[in-house]
Formats: structure tokens, sequence, C-alpha cells
């Protein structure tokens, strides 16, 4: 009996190093370029993204920063911004083939900037406008980010919603959560 627990304690602290170890192993930073690059294409816009670093026991990688530029033709601020953005990966393509596999996207405390335009449409319509063309492409980079995602959610976000021209103080909604499901830029959810 005690050789067995031994083996099993033995095992366990392996594991464990390995769980320690492997954020030093992989510089998740080296998935930013691709993932910048993926996003920026697949919605339109230009993302931008902070320091990446692993989480192996959430199964994320996690951003410090992101950023999604606004339509210029509405404002120059970005549509979006956010202090951090978990991103839900497969570990074992990750860690063994250095292939991301998306499974999720959780954006916290984003700050959202809606802005409708005289004419009735909104600074988001032409998010993901170019998304049906990529997905003929199935060995493009970004079809990784057309592919359906289980899920994608905002919380606590703070969305301010204004008109041009303006027609009075813009509305400010607090505390924002939102959950998409099967979510994919070029099919209907």
């Amino acid at each position: 009996m005690k050789l067995w627990t031994k083996l099993l304690a033995a095992v366990l602290v392996i594991l464990l190093a390995v769980v320690v170890a492997l954020p030093f192993v992989i510089d998740a930073n080296t998935f930013r370029p691709m993932l910048e690059t993926g996003l920026s294409a697949g919605l339109g816009r230009t993302v931008k993204l902070g320091n990446l670093r692993l989480a192996v026991l959430s199964g994320d990688l996690v951003a410090n920063n992101l950023s999604i530029a606004g339509d210029p033709a509405f404002s120059t601020t970005p549509f979006l911004v956010a202090r951090e953005l978990r991103i839900g990966v497969d570990m074992k393509p990750l860690i063994f083939h250095r292939q991301l596999h998306i499974r999720s996207f959780e954006i916290k405390a984003p700050q959202i900037h809606l802005v409708e335009g005289a004419s009735g449409q909104w600074n988001f319509s032409t998010l993901s406008r170019n998304a049906a063309s990529l997905t003929s492409n199935s060995k493009s980079r970004t079809a990784l980010f057309l592919s359906i995602v289980d899920s994608i959610g905002i919380q606590d976000g703070r969305a301010v919603v204004e008109t041009l021209p303006a027609s009075g103080p813009p509305l400010v909604y607090e505390h924002v959560h939102l959950a998409l499901q099967n979510f994919a830029l070029a099919q209907r959810f």
C-alpha cells in the first residue's frame, strides 16, 4: 500500500511541476501577431492585444489589454477597449503543436462606444463585412477565427450609445453582461 501511495504522490508532484513550468516554456506572446492579424481580418477593424500569458489551469490565453478600432466614418474613438481578454483554447494542440484552437472569448470590463448615424446605420454595422469572403479560403489563417466559437462573453461592460448628429446626451449603460453561444462571424447565430 505504501508503494502505491508513493507512486501516486510522485505522479502528482510531476503533474504539478508540469503545470507550473508550462507558462515558462511556452511564450504566449508568440501567438499575438497571429491573433491580431486573424481578428483584424475577420472583424475588418484593427485589433490590438497587450501582453499575453498562458493560464494553464483555466485553459486560457489572457491578454492584458484589448482594443478594437472604430469605424472612421463615425469617430476616431475605438469601438471597444477592455482591460482583459480571456481566449479559451484547447491546450493539447497548443502545447504539442503550437496551434490555436479557439473555444471562447471573454471580455472583462470593456468600454463599448456605439454610434448611430443620421442614416440609421450603426458604427458596428461594418464589423465582419468581409467575413463571408474569408471563409472561401479554408487555408487562410483567418479561417480559424471564422469557425464556430462555443461562447463569447462580455462581463461588467460599459456601453455609451450616441447619435450623429447629437440629439441629446449619450445614453450610458453600466454593468453590461452579454453571452453569445455557437457564434461565427460568417454565419447567423
